[in-house]
C-alpha cells in the first residue's frame, strides 16, 4: 500500500531573503535537502488537487501556510525552476484596501520584542488546560498563554487588549529599528507576486487567520467564502481545499465544519497533526521541522 503524505511549511529563510520575524523558520537549503530526500527515495511529488486519486508509488504533497514573503521569494522560484508543484494556503486580509493583519502574526512579532508587556487575564482551569494542551510545545508560560489567549480564547478586541497595541514596540534588525506595525506590512506577499509561477497552486486559509469559533454559518460567510472570492478575483490557481488556520477556539470542534465545507464544494480540510489516513475529509500534515526524524531516510 502506497503512502500519501502532506508536508507543511511556514517560514523559510535565506541569506538573500531572511525569514519573517518570529516564525521559527527553516533554511532554504534545508528545504531543498528535504525535497531531494524524497526524490532520492523514489517518491512522487504531486498536486494537492490530485490527492484523492490513486497513486502508483509513495507520494508527497508540498504545502505552505499564510503566504509570507520569505516563502514566496525563496521557495516558489526554486520550485518553479525544478518543476515542483506546491500549494500555498493564503490569508487575504493583508490584501484588502484597508488591510487586516492576523492576530497570530502580531503575536509572533510581539513575542520577539525585548521587555514587551502583555496583559494576560485570569483564566479558568478549563481554559488553561486547553491552552496547555494546544501549545504544549511552548515551554515558556508567557509565550504559551499569550498565544493561547489571542488565538484560541478571545476575539480581536480582547486579543488586542492582551497585546496592548498602544504599547507598540520596536525590534532591532541589522542595527535598524522597526515598529511592529511596519513588520506586519512587510510580512505578506502581494497577489501579483504569485502570478508568475505556473507550478504554484493555492488554497483557502481565511481572510483574517481567525480560529474557528463554533459558529459555522458566520465562519463560512465571513472568513472562508470571502477568502475564496478574493483569490479568484486575483485569478490565482485556486484549488477547492481549506486549511484550518489554528486549532479551534476553546469549546469549538473542527469536525463541525466538515458538512458545511462539503456543502460549498470544499474537497478536504487540512490540519497539522500527522500522516493522513488517505480517506478522511480532515487531512493531517507533517510539519517541516519533523520531516527528517519522521521519515528516517
Amino acid at each position: 500500500m502506497f503512502r500519501k503524505v502532506v508536508l507543511v511549511y511556514h517560514s523559510i529563510g535565506s541569506k538573500e531573503v531572511p525569514a519573517v520575524i518570529g516564525a521559527f523558520p527553516i533554511s532554504l537549503d534545508r528545504f531543498k535537502s528535504q525535497i531531494n530526500l524524497f526524490r532520492i527515495n523514489d517518491w512522487d511529488i504531486e498536486s494537492i488537487s490530485n490527492i484523492h486519486k490513486e497513486v502508483s508509488k509513495n507520494t508527497v504533497y508540498i504545502m505552505s501556510d499564510d503566504g509570507t514573503v520569505d516563502w514566496c521569494e525563496n521557495v516558489l522560484p526554486w520550485c518553479e525552476k525544478e518543476g515542483i508543484i506546491t500549494n500555498t494556503a493564503l490569508i487575504t486580509g493583508p490584501w484588502l484596501e484597508n488591510p487586516i493583519y492576523p492576530i497570530a502574526h502580531r503575536v509572533q512579532i510581539a513575542l520577539m520584542m525585548k521587555n514587551r508587556k502583555f496583559n494576560i487575564p485570569k483564566l479558568s482551569n478549563e481554559q488553561k488546560s486547553y491552552i496547555d494542551k494546544m501549545y504544549a510545545h511552548e515551554q515558556d508560560e508567557t509565550r504559551r498563554y499569550v498565544k493561547g489567549c489571542c488565538n484560541l480564547l478571545f476575539d480581536f478586541k480582547d486579543a488586542s487588549k492582551v497585546l496592548d497595541f498602544n504599547e507598540e514596540g520596536y525590534i532591532l534588525i541589522d542595527n535598524k529599528q522597526y515598529l511592529e506595525s511596519d513588520l506586519l506590512k512587510q510580512r505578506f506577499a502581494k497577489p501579483e507576486a504569485y502570478k508568475k509561477f505556473k507550478y504554484a497552486e493555492y488554497s483557502i486559509h481565511t481572510v483574517t487567520h481567525k480560529a474557528f469559533t463554533g459558529d459555522t454559518k458566520d465562519y463560512i460567510e465571513n472568513e472562508i467564502i470571502p477568502c475564496k472570492n478574493i483569490i479568484l478575483e486575483e485569478k490565482l490557481n485556486l484549488k477547492d481545499f481549506f486549511v484550518l488556520p489554528v486549532k479551534p477556539m476553546f469549546g469549538a470542534k473542527d469536525t463541525d465544519l466538515i458538512q458545511p465545507l462539503k456543502d460549498i464544494g470544499i474537497k478536504g480540510m487540512f490540519t497539522n497533526d500527522g500522516e493522513w489516513d488517505k480517506k478522511s475529509f480532515i487531512i493531517e500534515r507533517i510539519d517541516a521541522k519533523n520531516i527528517e526524524n519522521y521519515f528516517q531516510f
